[in-house]
């Protein structure tokens, strides 16, 4: 029970702001609109979620999704986002950077609970980053968040490259940090995506809904320590012009033993 009020109340807080944390969707008068619909919810509770809310879009993979949908959706209804300042990346300080990524830490807090959060950013893109709070006793949430698309092209090709992660659900997010390569064929509205890690790889193929953003499959393959699993993922294209990708996969098991992230640019 106590998980479930936590989860509850970071449903509430997970309304997200624009990726360096500027504000959209709060105020005296919000849409009428759900913010968060989910798209995929197991059999445990877990599941995965889609936020959209004017210049932002975000996906969350995250115990009792359901809840957390709920959360966000009531929050969003009445104009309460007081808590978001706390997911905006400037407010946690740097803990490593490489060539390719800038990691952030910190804590946050609503209605008295204090978790752990990491904010990874590929050094690439302004438009989107990964977002990841530690669950104590239960599966880390694991956040996407980006720029709302537009103008996304219907013609032609495009090659997107940038950070992966993946995790062992039982393993503090985001984990082990690797690269992907995502390439796009906006004319067959498709993409193929292939990621590793040094001890893991994703790949596979899926399609594209060029109206929103929203790219999706359900036969992934990923495979980890010699273990193979069929996976899920979910992105999302973002920025003007589809400067820029991020989305979010789980491993097909009914209590996920797997998941990450992609965050990138083309």
């Amino acid at each position: 029970m106590k998980n479930l009020k936590l989860i509850s109340i970071l449903g509430a807080l997970l309304i997200l702001t624009g990726c360096g944390g500027g504000g959209s969707g709060s105020g005296a008068n919000p849409p009428s609109q759900n913010l968060a619909v989910a798209l995929s919810v197991l059999s445990n509770g877990q599941g995965i979620a889609r936020i959209s809310g004017g210049a932002i879009v975000g996906l969350v993979f995250s115990p009792q999704i359901a809840t957390v949908v709920q959360d966000m959706n009531t929050s969003w209804q009445s104009g309460n986002s007081s808590s978001v300042g706390d997911l905006n990346p400037s407010n946690f300080p740097v803990v490593s950077t490489t060539a390719t990524t800038e990691t952030r830490k910190g804590t946050i807090t609503s209605d008295g609970v204090t978790v752990n959060a990491t904010i990874l950013k590929n050094n690439a893109t302004n438009n989107a980053t990964g977002r990841y709070i530690e669950i104590p006793g239960d599966a880390d949430i694991l956040i996407v968040v980006g720029d709302s698309s537009s103008n996304i092209p219907t013609t032609g090709t495009a090659t997107f490259t940038g950070v992966f992660t993946q995790n062992a659900r039982s393993v503090i997010a985001p984990g082990q940090l690797g690269t992907f390569s995502l390439s796009v064929n906006y004319s067959a509205s498709t993409f193929t995506l292939n990621a590793t890690s040094t001890s893991a790889a994703l790949s596979g193929s899926g399609t594209i809904n060029l109206t929103n953003g929203l790219f999706a499959s359900s036969d992934m393959a990923f495979s980890v320590n010699g273990a193979r699993y069929t996976a899920n993922l979910y992105g999302n294209l973002n920025g003007g012009s589809a400067t820029s990708v991020s989305g979010l996969f789980f491993t097909n098991d009914s209590t996920p033993d797997y998941a990450g992230s992609f965050i990138g640019s083309r």
